[in-house]
């Protein structure tokens, strides 16, 4: 069992006391739970792809600004081979996630959701064999909605150019595939979201609507199962957590992205790490006493 936890016991940088979690793995008992990312920023919403692999939501901030840097990455059960799959150099869509894989497709159906308000959204669909950012790969399937915040791109290829709206939909969210043009979504109507069945051309049915909104609708059927991917990590047990065995880095080529002068010179390497946000005074403003302190500037006429 995969899941998102505030265990990693770290805190977002640009934001008031809000934990950045990371994702945990664990026996259905709850017992034996490691975490299996060490993200400094939120890691969260995963799902298992056919081959066996997670796909999850990833804040990427380093060397970034706040915004435009969630995007999709995936990672082994075991948290080795963290991948991005697609858009982590990319503005569109601002925030990708909900993200699940199409059944017996490579392409994976997402909400195009934005930084700061996580309740508007616009569905789409990637084909990461075409590309790994804006637009390869990239087809919208609710046209007539922008993706939030960031607006659309350049160029905004759609899904179905039969496409149509079928009345006011504003903001969608936690789309489920159930084919290549069916699926479940929570789509926002009069300032609620109910569950519609939708497909690709925007023919849609109202399946049920709640008192209140309704989110992450799952189907309650048989599936493939995907293959059991073997750990390929040492786990620190209980006995010996405080001593764990040491671990490897490998590079295939740390010449890679060098001037090729360099080829055959280099003796050591440097390796250089952000340090996780272990505490914040946001309680106590003023702002810049976030502790620690990521960036401070000002500017005066």
């Amino acid at each position: 069992m995969v899941f998102s936890t505030t265990r990693g016991h770290t805190y977002v940088r640009c934001m008031p006391p809000t934990s950045a979690f990371v994702l945990a793995r664990c026996e259905l008992d709850g017992s034996n739970l490691f975490l299996i990312s060490a993200n400094n920023e939120p890691d969260y919403l995963p799902s298992v792809l056919e081959d066996g692999r997670l796909i999850y939501t990833r804040w990427e901030y380093t060397d970034k600004p706040l915004w435009r840097a969630q995007k999709l990455w995936t990672v082994r059960p075991d948290g080795t081979q963290v991948n991005v799959l697609w858009g982590n150099q990319s503005v569109w869509p601002d925030l990708l996630k909900d993200a699940r894989q199409v059944p017996g497709s490579p392409r994976i159906l997402f909400t195009g959701s934005a930084h700061h308000d996580w309740f508007a959204g616009s569905i789409g669909l990637l084909d990461p064999r075409l590309g790994l950012n804006f637009p390869d790969g990239l087809t919208k399937v609710t046209a007539d909605v922008p993706w939030p915040e960031c607006g659309n791109g350049p160029v905004d290829p759609v899904e179905s150019p039969r496409y149509h709206p079928s009345g006011t939909y504003p903001a969608y969210y936690s789309p489920f595939p159930l084919g290549e043009q069916d699926f479940l979504v929570s789509a926002q109507r009069d300032g609620k979201f109910r569950l519609y069945l939708m497909d690709v051309d925007g023919n849609r049915e109202l399946v049920y609507e709640g008192v209140h909104n309704v989110f992450h609708a799952l189907p309650l059927k048989p599936r493939p199962r995907p293959p059991v991917l073997a750990d390929t990590v040492a786990w620190p047990l209980a006995d010996h957590r405080d001593a764990p065995a040491p671990g490897v880095f490998y590079s295939r080529d740390v010449h890679q992205g060098a001037p090729a002068v360099l080829r055959g010179q280099a003796r050591y390497l440097r390796v250089l790490s952000i340090d996780h946000k272990t505490y914040t005074y946001w309680h106590q403003r003023p702002y810049l006493s976030t502790g620690p302190v990521v960036s401070g500037f000002s500017l005066t006429a």
